[in-house]
């Protein structure tokens, strides 16, 4: 594989533009092809001085070391694949250790190990803060479908949701019941059952895959089969709802258009941000810490969940979960709860932390404990009591991005150090497309200004596609004032802009049965938009 000529010539601009003795050895490395030493390159807090010049130079190491750290275009030799199926063997290891655990708390040797009679305090505090958060289980909930694809779609070209409608959905045989309650009062259902198409079949588990985390690393994450995820994402909202009345806010932020439903709609906080700034906070005068855990959903243990959870929910949890996974034409059977790519994992994990932190350290959610995932906050006086019972119960913390002293702290994608923003720019994107060249250069600009590594990314765009548009319209073009076009209607003034619009394919591709069903979750009639497609186009926006 050869490493993209443009790209190339915009890191080397910039590592000449950062010129410091790591950026000096980036460009180096670089130029004799030595990519593997490359992508390993970190800049440790820890080691720079407590100052603002301190933060500048941590600044400038950081981003030589991250720029092409996260760009699958660089072509590293370590076998990725198999890490991660390892890390995967590692992670159930762990688990089974866990289980294993856990299960000596009803011992009656109990009292001889004063370790496991803290433990057991722990779980039984821990399981009265889940059950005010989670209150009863729901009478009815409602599925979803999720962006990705499903067990069943294995092979396929797309995965839309018009696939996904038609494909015959499977589901574990604990789950079937759970699912088909839901699933008949469904358009969707009733119309595979009025075209006399293949109900509903079981299948053992999900499916064992990974996809990129960066040039070190492959993450492992399992697909679940479609009726699973249906139930699981109906779970996995509700959760949401009930960890965002408490203060812990996982959800996304929402953007409402609707300029009347602005004014009387108040929507919930962004949790990210709410991390981001109590982060920048905490690397100012040291109050917060955060810590960050190595593969948390999947040392996630099996008995863990069963001892925290109340009866009623770790039943229906349970059943939605797929028991196996089938990994290297074997299944598997798991002793973690859940994994990534399952609808209520993430929200699970959110919820379990906020439990067993609270419960060790007396704290209270929303207020001095907040959780989004595996980032956690909280006060410094508590990160020892918090370390430790995290690690206790079979998780491992991540002691390269957890920090409870010094000047930085990092969280959901902010980086502070003394509160200065210490953020990198990453190279994400392969780089295809006149709106991935137009996002990075953008972001070089945020953070760096415009420098010869912005121009280099301008020489790789199309001359139809070099426009630019004020900051405050983000990637819609450049940020340069040279390119900006303007024209006047009817008293309006207008920007021009590159925008992405990908060629939808046309609904009759899927026949008429559930054009209906596809109209109520939103589908236009235009057509269905592949995930992930890209599609430049000039356009123009208001901007007066």
């Amino acid at each position: 594989m050869v490493f993209d000529s443009s790209l190339r010539k915009v890191a080397s601009a910039l590592y000449v533009h950062l010129n410091t003795p790591r950026s000096l050895t980036a460009l180096i490395l670089m130029r004799y092809g030595e990519w593997d030493q490359l992508v390993s390159l970190r800049a440790d807090p820890r080691n720079f001085i407590d100052t603002s010049i301190g933060a500048e130079r941590f600044r400038k190491d950081a981003q030589a070391s991250d720029f092409l750290r996260k760009s699958p275009l660089v072509p590293i030799k370590r076998d990725l694949e198999a890490a991660a199926v390892k890390t995967f063997h590692e992670c159930e290891n762990r688990c089974l250790i866990t289980n294993q655990l856990l299960g000596l708390l009803d011992d009656a040797v109990i009292g001889e190990m004063p370790i496991l009679g803290r433990m057991r305090h722990v779980v039984a505090h821990a399981r009265k803060i889940i059950g005010r958060i989670l209150g009863p289980v729901p009478e009815t909930l409602d599925g979803g479908f999720g962006p990705g694809t499903s067990f069943e779609l294995r092979g396929s070209t797309y995965t839309t949701l018009a696939d996904k409608l038609w494909i015959t959905p499977h589901t574990t045989p604990s789950c079937a019941p759970v699912f088909e309650h839901m699933f008949w009062p469904t358009l969707w259902g009733r119309t595979r059952l009025a075209e006399g198409l293949p109900l509903p079949t079981l299948c053992r588990g999900n499916r064992f895959t990974t996809v990129p985390k960066d040039c070190t690393k492959r993450r492992g994450i399992c697909i679940e089969p479609l009726g699973n995820l249906f139930c699981q994402l109906a779970i996995g909202g509700y959760l949401k709802r009930r960890l965002s009345a408490v203060g812990i806010h996982v959800s996304p932020a929402t953007e409402i258009s609707d300029p009347i439903q602005r004014l009387t709609t108040r929507p919930p906080p962004e949790g990210q941000a709410i991390h981001r700034l109590t982060a920048c906070q905490g690397s100012i005068d040291g109050s917060w810490a955060t810590i960050d855990l190595s593969n948390a959903s999947d040392t996630v243990a099996f008995e863990l969940v069963r001892r925290l959870l109340p009866p009623d929910w770790f039943a229906l949890l349970s059943s939605c979960r797929s028991p196996y996974t089938y990994l290297k034409g074997k299944w598997v059977r798991l002793e973690k709860f859940s994994s990534m790519g399952n609808g209520f994992t993430f929200e699970l994990e959110t919820l379990l932390f906020v439990a067993l932190s609270a419960a060790v350290a007396k704290l209270i959610p929303g207020r001095d404990l907040f959780v989004y995932g595996d980032d956690i906050l909280i006060p410094s006086a508590a990160d020892r009591d918090v370390r430790a019972v995290l690690e206790a119960f079979g998780f491992e913390v991540n002691q390269e991005k957890s920090f409870s002293s010094g000047p930085f702290r990092e969280s959901c994608g902010g980086d502070f150090f003394l509160g200065y923003n210490v953020r990198s720019c990453f190279a994400t994107k392969d780089m295809d497309n006149s709106l991935q060249w137009i996002a990075l250069h953008n972001e070089l600009v945020r953070r760096w200004g415009h420098t010869l590594a912005s121009r280099r990314c301008v020489d790789a765009i199309p001359l139809i596609y070099r426009v630019g548009v004020p900051r405050k319209l983000g990637h819609l073009g450049l940020w340069i004032s040279r390119f900006l076009r303007t024209k006047v209607e009817d008293g309006c003034t207008y920007v021009r802009t590159v925008v992405n619009s990908p060629r939808p394919i046309p609904l009759d591709r899927w026949g008429d049965s559930f054009t209906v069903a596809l109209a109520v979750l939103g589908v236009q009639s235009g057509g269905l938009v592949p995930r992930g497609a890209v599609n430049p186009k000039l356009g123009w926006y208001s901007i007066s």
